[in-house]
């Protein structure tokens, strides 16, 4: 009888054919490999969540610090200033004007009002960043082009790009511009709690739509043709300055960085020349509210006739607005200095220059002139200084 030997090694071990199914269990770092990605995803999703946080916050701060200004340039804008001896015949789409005054401004339903246009103009911001980029990425793959976050000015044919960035500016510009035309209005209107027309945006946005005929009455009236134009030059001037500057004119900013901001400072201007009249002229049309039981009252005086368009409201202000009248206190130092100026005249001769030199110098109200199309144009001029001064002194590359 043969006895079967038993390895020391392994002493449960039988020899023979077994039909046993043998599975390993899972070691401890099986799952490793799953919990690290599931660590980056959340590691990304963390870090996105806190520069979109850090950008909408400092979208808000800049809102709020550059809400003064616009304040101030809108509501110079879309003043209705004609010459003194002028007439405008015609049914008023505004209410009266109520004028700022200290009781008005430190209302609290003017202040919530004014607080209000800080916030469209975040909004407006905050969307415009979101969806401009999607949809100007989206045309891209759509047509096979370069990725949008390649420079233009790497690029050998820039006018695929270049065509889906206006178009992408035409598109959410016209999608946002009920936002556009409620800051407008919120800005304008009077500060007076008693006259406030609108209470908020939303307010604003409920009322125009039941006021204006809907969607269709707001996207396509005067206002399409100025948006058109504002948000397709506004990009095409933007995008298309640094390939003159470097195309064109061969300057480079990291060789001659004072001649290129130079070179910056004057196509901003000239792009400020262009498009402050088409500015002024889109404001002015935000302020045109239809006549109803509750009229718009706004705190700088509004033309009473609306315009029909952007020639026109052109006209208009050249003809209405175009020369500076001077005042009354300018016409005395005139008289004055008429009086005193000629001293070899006799009595007589004085006297009669007294009464007849006013006439022959009193001012011609009628002509024409830019001088209402370029209000607040020193401003942002003075701000595009600011911005060359600072660029050349940091040697920045825009």
């Amino acid at each position: 009888m043969s006895t079967v030997k038993v390895n020391p090694h392994r002493p449960y071990y039988t020899p023979g054919i077994h039909h046993y199914n043998y599975t390993s269990l899972p070691s401890a770092d099986s799952s490793a490999p799953y919990l690290l990605e599931d660590t980056q995803k959340h590691d990304h999703l963390k870090s996105l969540t806190t520069r979109c946080t850090s950008f909408a916050l400092l979208k808000l701060l800049v809102t709020m610090l550059t809400s003064p200004f616009e304040v101030g340039t809108t509501l110079l804008q879309v003043q209705y200033s004609p010459h003194e001896d002028l007439e405008v015949l015609g049914a008023p789409v505004t209410g009266s004007v109520q004028p700022l005054q200290a009781s008005h401004a430190r209302s609290p339903n003017g202040a919530h009002a004014r607080r209000w246009s800080q916030r469209v103009t975040w909004i407006y911001e905050m969307l415009r960043t979101i969806l401009r980029p999607a949809l100007e990425s989206s045309l891209n793959d759509l047509f096979g082009l370069y990725d949008d976050t390649i420079p233009l000015m790497h690029l050998d044919n820039v006018t695929p790009n270049i065509t889906t960035l206006v178009a992408s500016h035409l598109v959410v510009g016209v999608l946002l511009s009920p936002l556009e035309i409620i800051r407008t209005r919120l800005i304008v209107q009077s500060a007076s709690p008693l006259c406030s027309k609108y209470k908020g945006a939303f307010h604003a946005l409920r009322t125009m739509f039941a006021e204006e005929g809907g969607l269709r009455g707001v996207y396509l009236s005067k206002n399409l043709v100025p948006t058109l134009l504002y948000h397709g030059i506004t990009p095409l001037l933007a995008c298309s300055a640094p390939l003159i500057i470097a195309r064109t004119l061969g300057i480079s900013a990291v060789d001659s960085p004072i001649l290129y901001g130079a070179a910056e400072f004057a196509l901003s201007t000239f792009g400020l020349l262009l498009m402050l009249p088409l500015e002024t002229i889109r404001k002015r049309l935000h302020c045109q509210v239809p006549v109803t039981n509750e009229s718009f009252k706004s705190t700088v005086a509004l033309r009473p006739v609306p315009y029909r368009g952007i020639l026109d409201a052109v006209y208009r202000i050249m003809k209405e607005e175009g020369t500076r009248t001077k005042s009354s206190a300018q016409k005395k130092q005139i008289r004055k200095k008429t009086k005193f100026s000629d001293t070899d005249t006799t009595t007589s001769d004085t006297d009669e220059d007294v009464f007849l030199r006013p006439k022959q110098i009193r001012p011609v109200t009628s002509a024409w002139g830019i001088h209402g199309l370029y209000r607040g144009f020193t401003m942002q001029l003075a701000a595009n200084a600011m911005v060359f001064v600072f660029h050349a002194m940091n040697g920045l590359e825009g």
